[in-house]
């Protein structure tokens, strides 16, 4: 559950993020990529039905969608065709929100980093998944104004809320004369 602006400004960056991202997806005249079904079953067998960085096999109960390029404020990944990935539990957790490449980089063998490092820029080249939108500013501005936004409807929700309360403890001390 959302604790504060923060929380509640990067909600905000995730669903603008998954729209363009149906955008994105429409402008390279793909179906919007959807985490269930065809989309995602074509994801999983272009990795084997894998983990994409460490390539164990997945049941699928077992698999986790992943984001190449993370759907944050920060990395400003798309969730559309090219960007998400099946992997394993292990593999998610280690990654976090950073970049695929940074985390190879981190995990990887010498000799098993190229072979996964080209497997996954060949998906991406399959899909067109290209990382050269300049989002920065919008989702800045969307970030600042969601924030600021839910924080004066809040307040004016307390103030709605302290006004029924008093109401209503006054009642109660009256009733008790």
């Amino acid at each position: 559950m959302a604790k504060g602006k923060p929380d509640l400004s990067n909600t905000a960056i995730r669903i603008f993020l998954h729209r363009v991202g149906t955008a994105y997806d429409a402008a390279r005249e793909f179906q919007p990529f959807k985490t269930s079904g065809p989309e995602w079953e074509k994801a999983r067998q272009y990795f084997d039905n894998g983990c994409a960085y460490c390539g164990v096999k997945l049941d699928a109960d077992a698999v986790v969608q992943d984001h190449l390029i993370p759907i944050n404020k920060e990395s400003l990944g798309l969730h559309a065709w090219g960007n998400v990935v099946p992997s394993c539990a292990k593999c998610n957790k280690v990654k976090h929100h950073r970049e695929w490449t940074a985390f190879l980089e981190e995990v990887c063998d010498a000799k098993d980093y190229l072979p996964i490092m080209k497997r996954i820029k060949g998906f991406m080249q399959k899909y067109r998944y290209s990382h050269g939108t300049d989002l920065g500013p919008i989702a800045v501005n969307l970030y600042e104004d969601i924030g600021e936004l839910c924080m004066t409807l809040i307040e004016l929700r307390i103030k709605q809320a302290k006004l029924l309360i008093d109401k209503q403890i006054t009642t109660a001390v009256g009733g008790r004369d």
